[in-house]
């Protein structure tokens, strides 16, 4: 298989953990507490999955790939790549500082969602 066809098919899977994400963020707009065993578990796959392992393959193949066709890595889409990297992990680190800090998710504060949104909108 194509390496890309490879990223693609992670960016599919990714997207559905964006799928409860946003019934996540559903659920406090209705001031519905969120189980902390699944926040934990998605934010683990996020981080495990999406940072860990995919990040990894298109920095070190893709980013590297591109580099030498050219494209520089310091502006551009690879530049834009990184920079949504880094901060798709400072979201999740955000979101488990949170988690950690309610125990187990289970009283929301307004605004909890931020994180969530942003994260959307990065991934």
């Amino acid at each position: 298989m194509q390496p890309t066809r490879v990223l693609t098919a992670e960016h599919r899977r990714i997207e559905q953990a964006l799928v409860v994400v946003s019934a996540f963020i559903a659920q406090l707009r209705r001031r519905e507490p969120l189980a902390g065993a699944d926040v934990d578990a998605l934010l683990t796959f996020l981080r495990r999955y999406g940072e860990g392992y995919h990040h990894e393959l298109e920095e070190r193949i893709l980013a590297e790939a591109l580099s030498q066709i050219g494209l520089p890595e310091d502006s551009g889409p690879v530049a834009a790549m990184l920079a949504q990297h880094r901060e798709a992990e400072k979201l999740i680190e955000v979101a488990r500082s949170a988690s950690a800090r309610r125990g187990d998710a289970s009283s929301q504060a307004e605004g909890d969602d931020r994180w969530a949104l942003r994260l959307i909108s990065v991934i």
